[in-house]
């Protein structure tokens, strides 16, 4: 039996994770007890009381279940006997829990930044080899919340996933071989586009041309173009929303008008239709924060929440008391 309760809803609520999987956050809670007990890693006679508190906006596309799913894993891996289990591991064990149990049919990035982090740094990762290369990341970050909520177990990310297995099965006539959407050959683009219809086609070839633009935005950062590293975050934010369909006006809005004001870049994060927008700043910083709240209260009648952040490192256990 788990007991959890969150700071932001305080009530304690028991879970009969080997029985049920409940509604809501504890949802994910549950998933990490099942993925640590398969592991022999869970407390022991797999109960445990765990109190949750958070200061990530829920459904603001920051990855705030992979928090809580790589978080729960350390925690409770610490009361059982998988102390010593790796970053990778216990970003396995959340990414399990969220994708095979409550039904996100996500990647495994949030979970790995969450569990590998490193202070000042970016982290690329290449999804079908799990490589992972920390980057030097000295850019100013601002997070924009639209306030718009979005919930990826309602099937909208589902159905983009569907869309690019569909895309990976039509392209084996082509290319037999092909496992991962990702690993189409970016200058065979003319190619996907012959052998796709729509909406296949636009979701390939987004896939296919962001996995480039990732690769390509990583040696900037190596060589501190924080610039031409800017212009790809717009050119990435325009593929999701004209290619891969999973903006929404809010976050169009707040790109403009970081762009307008002189950002270095700006696109949407997490999985998009609604959630944030990470803006790259410069020195106008101020200005920018001005132009964005403007141009949002002007179409939305309300000022979005604006934060500066900072990359940090990743999932540690602290004692408190």
């Amino acid at each position: 039996m788990l007991e959890a309760v969150s700071t932001r809803h305080p009530k304690v609520v028991r879970i009969r994770w080997q029985e049920e999987l409940p509604k809501g956050w504890v949802a994910y809670i549950a998933g990490v007890m099942r993925e640590l007990w398969a592991l022999e890693a869970a407390p022991p006679g797999g109960g445990a009381r765990v109190a949750v508190a958070s200061d990530v906006p829920v459904g603001a596309g920051l990855a705030s279940s992979a928090a809580l799913a790589v978080a729960a894993a350390k925690a409770l891996a610490a009361l059982g006997r998988g102390a010593k289990l790796t970053g990778r591991q216990l970003a396995g064990v959340a990414f399990r829990a969220e994708n095979d149990h409550v039904g996100v049919r996500c990647g495994v990035m949030d979970q790995t930044i969450a569990a590998l982090a490193k202070k000042d740094h970016a982290l690329l990762l290449e999804c079908a080899s799990l490589e992972v290369r920390h980057i030097p990341f000295r850019g100013g970050l601002l997070v924009v919340d639209t306030g718009v909520r979005h919930d990826l177990s309602g099937g909208q990310l589902n159905e983009r996933r569907a869309e690019c297995e569909a895309a990976v099965k039509r392209l084996k006539v082509e290319l037999p071989e092909l496992v991962w959407l990702a690993s189409w050959p970016a200058e065979w683009l003319v190619r996907l586009k012959r052998a796709l219809r729509e909406p296949l086609r636009s979701r390939a070839v987004h896939v296919v041309s962001e996995t480039a633009r990732t690769r390509f935005a990583a040696q900037l950062l190596e060589q501190r173009k924080l610039k031409q590293f800017g212009q790809l975050l717009y050119e990435s934010h325009e593929s999701c929303r004209r290619l891969y369909a999973c903006s929404s006006p809010e976050l169009d809005t707040i790109v403009a008008a970081a762009k307008r004001a002189g950002a270095l870049g700006a696109r949407l994060t997490g999985a998009g239709w609604g959630g944030s927008a990470v803006v790259l700043v410069g020195k106008n910083e101020q200005k920018i924060v001005a132009s964005i709240q403007r141009a949002y209260e002007k179409a939305y009648g309300k000022v979005p929440a604006i934060m500066e952040v900072r990359s940090s490192g990743g999932v540690r256990a602290e004692r408190v008391g």
